[in-house]
């Protein structure tokens, strides 16, 4: 944009571009981008390891899931760093945020955190809960970052043991409703176990829980 007004207006102007810093930038939002991406991944793979077996779960959480969740909270950390030294204040908030999210899967279902003394576990969770209410503050500081408030207050809820988590967005349930209105069927929404919207119970109905979205 600043090169195109120079050559519009035929003005010579001191300011040069930092490609460095624009490319640094960059990172850091693919890096948040990255994050969100893995939350939503580790989170529905635990919700169907609610239906198997329990020794099959802890199979799957040591062969799969541990070693992506350790990674998962070592990138959180990376990207509050790179954050904190761009002086991003929303990536630092949402780093803050995913690494409590990954604490939170891990308190609840890890085996191995299962096994911590009681005192260890409200440890961890206290410290993340700390650095929260401390994202919420800089929040109010920052009106630019007010629309992650929800998401702040979600990740506390989950570390105080809450498990419902919805990816369903008010432009989702503006579709949902659409598709009501458009198709014949029951006039309510659900979604199976495996997670895709219909709008009635098929015949196989007993080989699924059918949750209302609508």
């Amino acid at each position: 944009m600043v090169l195109d007004a120079r050559r519009s207006r035929n003005v010579v102007s001191e300011f040069e571009l930092d490609n460095s810093v624009i490319q640094y930038g960059f990172e850091v939002r693919g890096a948040t981008q990255a994050l969100r991406i893995t939350w939503a991944i580790l989170w529905n793979f635990q919700g169907m390891l609610k239906h198997v077996d329990r020794e099959v779960c802890k199979r799957h959480w040591k062969s799969w899931v541990k070693q992506r969740l350790k990674r998962a909270k070592d990138v959180s950390i990376e990207l509050l760093l790179d954050a904190e030294n761009a002086n991003m204040i929303r990536e630092e908030i949402e780093a803050y945020v995913y690494h409590a999210k990954f604490v939170a899967l891990e308190l609840g279902y890890s085996p191995d955190a299962k096994a911590l003394p009681d005192e260890e576990r409200e440890g961890i969770r206290n410290v993340e809960l700390y650095n929260l209410q401390e994202c919420l503050l800089k929040i109010d500081r920052h009106s630019s970052a007010e629309h992650l408030r929800e998401d702040v207050m979600k990740a506390q809820h989950l570390l105080d043991g809450e498990t419902f988590y919805s990816f369903v967005t008010p432009e989702k349930k503006a579709i949902y409703s659409a598709m009501v209105q458009g198709f014949s069927g029951a006039g309510h929404w659900y979604y199976c176990e495996l997670g895709h919207p219909v709008d009635s119970f098929p015949k196989t109905r007993l080989l699924y829980t059918y949750l209302p979205i609508s």
